[in-house]
């Protein structure tokens, strides 16, 4: 098996390789960043599919979100299949992203606007009908009505 051992080189040309692919200079950074880490975790070691489990591990455990660790894991993805060595990509996080919050979850000023009741407001049928509702006289008109007084 070939000792896969991250260098300098190999980063200079990954970076090279993400400029050819026009990703962005944040992304460029980012991911080297997290390369540079991981090669800090890895010390002289070469880099093994255990080397990245072991360096997720303490991610997942010290407070970073899975949307967070699931990046790191991108970028290590990412250099991965560019380096040739796919078979050390490991598995994201699952993220189950929550559908709604809560209305006591929320401030007030978070809160979604309520729809409007009572009168003047119409029902959605109404407006499809070709019916609008005129809030100060309480009165309904037809759309053609409102054209043919413009």
């Amino acid at each position: 098996m070939e000792k896969r051992i991250l260098t300098a080189a190999m980063l200079e040309g990954f970076a090279a390789h993400m400029t050819e692919e026009e990703r962005s200079e944040n992304t460029r950074q980012y991911y080297l960043r997290v390369l540079r880490e991981l090669a800090a975790f890895a010390g002289t070691e070469p880099v093994t599919k255990q080397t990245e489990i072991d360096f997720k591990e303490p991610l997942t455990t010290s407070g970073y979100t899975a949307g967070t660790v699931n990046t790191y894991l991108s970028a290590l993805g990412s250099f991965f299949d560019f380096a040739g060595w796919p078979e050390l990509k490991v598995r994201h996080l699952k993220v189950q992203p929550k559908a709604y919050a809560a209305p006591e979850e929320l401030r007030n000023e978070q809160a979604p606007p309520q729809p409007r009741r009572g009168k003047g407001y119409g029902a959605c049928d109404d407006v499809n009908r070709g019916w609008v509702h005129d809030e100060p006289s309480g009165r309904s008109h037809s759309i053609g009505e409102i054209r043919s007084e413009r």
